[in-house]
């Protein structure tokens, strides 16, 4: 004869525990971490206009900011004149 008896449940596996769900950072980590890039890029960019390392300050002009220079100044031209004549017909 068998020891167990006929009938008898049988032991389930364990149900799996499922996984804690996981929370984001919390909005003072995230706003104390972006303010505290920001300030380092700021100082960063505070201390290369201080060294004079600037492209936008520098006194010498190169090819590029030439032309975009006179892109706009052409720009400009254009936009007074046709300012010029729309104030013309009107009046």
């Amino acid at each position: 004869m068998s020891s167990q008896p006929t009938g008898a449940p049988t032991p389930k596996p364990a149900a799996p525990r499922p996984w804690p769900r996981r929370k984001g950072p919390s909005p003072l980590i995230v706003i104390t971490g972006t303010l505290g890039l920001f300030l380092v890029v700021l100082t960063l960019l505070a201390f290369q206009v201080r060294a004079g390392k600037d492209p936008s300050l520098s006194a010498s002009p190169t090819a590029s900011s030439t032309s975009a220079s006179s892109g706009t100044s052409s720009a400009t031209a254009a936009t007074k004149s046709a300012t010029k004549n729309a104030v013309t017909k009107s009046s």
